[in-house]
C-alpha cells in the first residue's frame, strides 16, 4: 500500500474494480489483495509534512491529523486551523523535528491553553523532537474557545504546561 493511500481511496479502488454485480465472488484474488490493503490502512491518522516559516507561518487545515514539522528556526510559525473549520474535540498531532517552532492560531481572540495566541500577538514555543497534541474546544463556562495543548517529549514524558507568550 502506498504510504499516503487513504481509507476512502481504497474504498473507491474496490468500487472501481468490482461493480456491485461482481462482488459476489469472494475468492477473486484482486478483491482479496485490495481488501488486505484496506485492512493494512488501519486507523492510522493521515499525515503530511510542513515547514514552519517566519512572519505569517504555515497554515494547518481542518483536515490535518498528524503533521511532521520541519523548522529552520524556533521562531518560525505553524498556524492552527480556524476553530470555525473544525469540530469540537478535533485532534491534531504535531511532530517536531530537530528544531522546535512557534505555534499560534490564525484568528484574533482564539486561544492556546486559555491564552490569546494569534499570529502577531503571542505563540507557544514547541520544543524540538517531541509531539504536540492540540485539541479544539468550544467556549465552556468561564473559558474562551481555543486549543488545548499538551506536549510529550521524545521519551514519552508529559512536559510542563506550555503557555503562549
Amino acid at each position: 500500500m502506498a504510504a499516503n493511500t487513504t481509507r476512502a481511496e481504497l474504498v473507491k479502488k474496490i468500487a472501481a474494480k468490482f461493480p456491485p454485480m461482481s462482488m459476489a465472488n469472494p475468492t477473486n484474488s484482486d478483491l482479496y489483495a485490495v481488501l488486505l490493503e484496506l485492512l493494512d490502512a488501519g486507523d492510522s491518522p493521515e499525515q503530511r509534512a510542513v515547514t514552519a516559516v517566519a512572519s505569517t507561518g504555515v497554515a494547518l487545515t481542518g483536515d490535518d491529523e498528524y503533521v511532521i514539522v520541519t523548522s529552520g528556526n524556533t521562531a518560525h510559525l505553524v498556524v492552527l486551523p480556524n476553530l470555525d473549520d473544525v469540530s469540537p474535540g478535533k485532534l491534531i498531532i504535531l511532530e517536531a523535528g530537530a528544531t522546535g517552532f512557534a505555534l499560534a492560531t490564525g484568528v484574533v481572540g482564539d486561544r492556546i491553553n486559555n491564552v490569546a495566541a494569534s499570529v502577531g500577538v503571542a505563540s507557544a514555543a514547541i520544543p524540538a523532537t517531541g509531539l504536540a497534541y492540540c485539541r479544539a474546544h468550544t467556549a465552556a463556562a468561564g473559558s474562551a474557545r481555543g486549543w488545548s495543548l499538551q506536549y510529550f517529549t521524545e521519551l514519552g514524558a508529559l512536559a510542563t504546561a506550555i503557555v503562549p507568550a
